[in-house]
């Protein structure tokens, strides 16, 4: 199978965000939403989740399968709006598939600290290629399987826009949680 090119990427960049101050309004509903299916379990099961539940956020969504020895991680449904920011479709496509390896290694390193740690992570990505930069802040909370483990993880991503910075969103995510 062909690389997966994302959108003639230059550069990537990550920063890590705190949970407790989340800075867009559709990740708090799904991070909100994640926690309450959770129950007495450390996080919920794929079962658990109805995507009737968050609609809304459909277009956002990302739904990996995780893939033990070796670990991988296959893309089972990607939303309408992250395929147009990628500009590929990454349904059923692997994300060591994925080029240049500089971003790939970046997806692969947040998703493998969902499942080592089996909690949520929020990072804010910034990306610039051919048509500039573009920013947007992900949200990766894990789904459990029959024995506990981690066996999906559940993204969500808000599409910042050009022309902000990660320090933009820590920022405002301080003043967030200096407000609360």
């Amino acid at each position: 199978m062909e690389p997966i090119a994302i959108a003639k990427m230059q550069s990537a960049i990550a920063t890590r965000l705190e949970l407790d101050a989340i800075p867009s309004e559709l990740l708090q509903r799904m991070y909100a939403y994640w926690q309450s299916k959770c129950g007495s379990h450390a996080m919920p099961a794929r079962a658990d989740i109805d995507p009737v539940d968050f609609s809304w956020a459909l277009g956002n969504i990302c739904l990996l399968d995780v893939e033990t020895n070796p670990l991988r991680f296959r893309y089972r449904l990607a939303g309408t709006r992250l395929t147009r920011l990628k500009e590929v479709d990454l349904t059923g496509r692997n994300v060591d598939d994925i080029e240049p390896a500089e971003f790939r290694d970046l997806i692969r390193g947040h998703l493998q600290e969902v499942v080592q740690t089996a909690k949520p992570n929020l990072y804010c990505i910034s990306i610039v290629n051919a048509g500039g930069a573009q920013t947007y802040v992900r949200l990766a909370m894990p789904l459990r399987g029959p024995q506990g483990e981690v066996a999906m993880i559940l993204t969500a991503v808000d599409i910042v826009g050009p022309g902000f910075q990660p320090d933009d969103l820590l920022v405002a995510s301080r003043r967030r949680a200096s407000l609360d």
